[in-house]
This record gives structure tokens, sequence and C-alpha cells, in this order.
């Protein structure tokens, strides 16, 4: 199961999990592709964007999907490299609903 988790601007990841689902649930409910993919598994300090002002009042706004080759078990998650995947079109308030979805 892929890694679902939520990130502010210029914020390292730390904390909880979102949520864990398929790969193949990832592209069907968060229209997860290849080419969303910013980085390696060995990146230890992931940060997206830079921090502002606004960064604190905002909270987390990003959705990033971690794939491990454990999680490479459906078709589509065979094709694919492990990573990390930035989600772009969706913000975590749009995709907490859809993680109680089986």
């Amino acid at each position: 199961m892929a890694t679902i988790w939520y990130t502010k601007e210029g914020e390292i990841q730390r904390g909880p999990e979102a949520g864990k689902k398929s790969i193949n649930w990832c592209v069907s409910n968060l229209g997860l592709k290849e080419r969303d993919r910013i980085a390696d598994l060995d990146v230890r300090n992931l940060k997206i964007d830079e921090k502002t002002s606004m960064s604190d009042i905002r909270g987390k706004r990003f959705v990033v999907i971690e794939i491990n080759n454990s999680d490479r078990t459906d078709a589509w998650g065979k094709s694919c490299e492990t990573g990390y995947y930035l989600i772009e079109d969706k913000e975590p308030g749009d995709v907490q609903p859809l993680l109680q979805k089986p």
C-alpha cells in the first residue's frame, strides 16, 4: 500500500500518514501519474516549495504519495518507479473524504 501524507510548503515531512491505499486506488481517485514523481526515496529532507509568512496560517496544502518496492503489486505499480509523487491538483481537504472510500 502506498503511503499518503500531507505537508506544508517548506516543511520536512514528519508525523503520521493520512492513509495507505493501493497504487491503482491512487491512480483512480487521486489522478496519480508517472510524471508526478518529484524525488527518490533516499531523499531524507523532502521539501515542497519555500516557506512563506502564510505557511503556518494556511496549514497543510500538499498531497504526497510515497511508493516503495513493496507497494508495487498492482498493474500500474509494477511499471512505476519508487519515490515520492506530488499530486498537484488536489489538496488535503479534497483527499481526506476520498480516503474513506475502499
